[in-house]
């Protein structure tokens, strides 16, 4: 009897020793990393700007610009460009007033490209504040805004290719602008410094 149960015993251990470590221990989900990142963006093109009696409507607006500094080695020397749509209300302008306050959204699409390899490409949005001030008027009669907004919302990537491959990445980002505000780069356009932070894989 005894030499039975050795033996099932060790027919037992040997089964197990065939059974694929993987098989007995669950793999490890990716770690998400935190990080942030900060960036230059300019005015680089504007395709349609529509005036209203409130605000202003722009479509397909690019800004773009270097990342200055991360502290994820896969944005180091990366250059992002965005294209968005947004629709900003300039309280007071359809009173007659010269100056005010700015209410609005914008919504888009952003890029990464690293000079290590890889895009990253994802969509943003954010609500939109700030003041205003027409200074004048263009030749065809729209006005010319002086603006200094602020930008705060959210973002997400998928996974890119590249340095970016199998990394998908999530989070917020606010940024600080400057410039004319709804007119094309050639009145100055708008230009600042925006700081992503969220988490890649």
């Amino acid at each position: 009897m005894k030499h039975k149960m050795l033996v099932g015993l060790m027919a037992t251990v040997l089964m197990l020793a065939a059974v694929p470590a993987s098989a007995v221990v669950a793999e490890t989900p990716p770690t998400a990393v935190g990080f942030s990142a900060t960036v230059n963006l300019q005015l680089t093109s504007t395709v349609a700007t529509q005036p209203t009696p409130a605000g202003i409507i722009t479509a397909q607006e690019n800004l773009s610009g270097p990342i200055t500094s991360s502290d994820w080695d896969a944005l180091s020397g990366a250059y992002m460009s965005t294209n968005h749509n947004s629709r900003v209300t300039l309280l007071g302008y359809a009173d007659g007033l010269s100056e005010g306050t700015i209410s609005g959204t914008l919504w888009g699409q952003l890029t990464v490209t690293s000079p290590q390899g890889g895009q990253s490409q994802g969509s943003f949005d954010a609500t939109v504040t700030g003041t205003w001030a027409l200074v004048g008027r263009t030749a065809d009669g729209q006005p010319i805004i002086s603006a200094n907004i602020h930008d705060a919302g959210s973002w997400l990537a998928g996974a890119g290719s590249g340095i970016f491959a199998g990394a998908p990445a999530r989070g917020n980002w606010s940024g600080n602008f400057s410039g004319i505000l709804g007119l094309p780069a050639e009145y100055g356009g708008l230009s600042g410094q925006a700081t992503f932070t969220g988490t890649h894989q």
